[in-house]
């Protein structure tokens, strides 16, 4: 009985999440069939291209 009790918190409070900013990320890069989806820009090139920007 204390299980399920624990349970039924514990469902409410990531239903909870669901709805607000605080979500669980959800994308179409990463899927569990395979490789990502979408093409990602390296670090180095993203912090070089922010250094452009500044300078």
């Amino acid at each position: 009985m204390k299980a399920a009790v624990i349970l039924l918190i514990l469902t409410s409070v990531m239903a909870g999440c669901a709805a607000t900013p605080s979500a669980p990320v959800r994308s179409d890069c990463f899927r569990a069939d395979g490789p990502p989806r979408c093409k990602f820009t390296p670090l180095p090139e993203l912090w070089a291209q922010e250094a452009a920007r500044n300078a």
